[in-house]
């Protein structure tokens, strides 16, 4: 009998320290919502995810081939999966 209050006791304790994690992880998330809500876009994000027209070059030729045989010039190198990652 008394095996059993302590097993109980145990695995509510681990569920209320569980929930107040859950809690505190999802009140840190809302925080930080509300914190960024009105940050505007900086960077070359506006330009990846409404694609300029330099930007199109590099999702044609992602590896950057043409720049070793046509000596082409790329807008952000090493860029490509970031910028395919806007725009999907």
């Amino acid at each position: 009998m008394e095996y059993s209050n302590i097993l109980y006791r145990v695995i509510m304790t681990k569920r209320i320290i569980y929930y107040i994690l859950l809690i505190f992880l999802l009140s840190d998330i809302c925080y930080l919502f509300l914190q960024h809500l009105q940050m505007p876009l900086d960077g070359d994000m506006a330009e990846s995810i409404l694609p300029a027209k330099g930007y199109e070059r590099i999702f044609r030729d992602p590896f950057g081939i043409s720049v070793l045989t046509q000596n082409a010039v790329y807008p952000n190198p090493n860029r490509f999966y970031a910028q395919w990652a806007y725009m999907k």
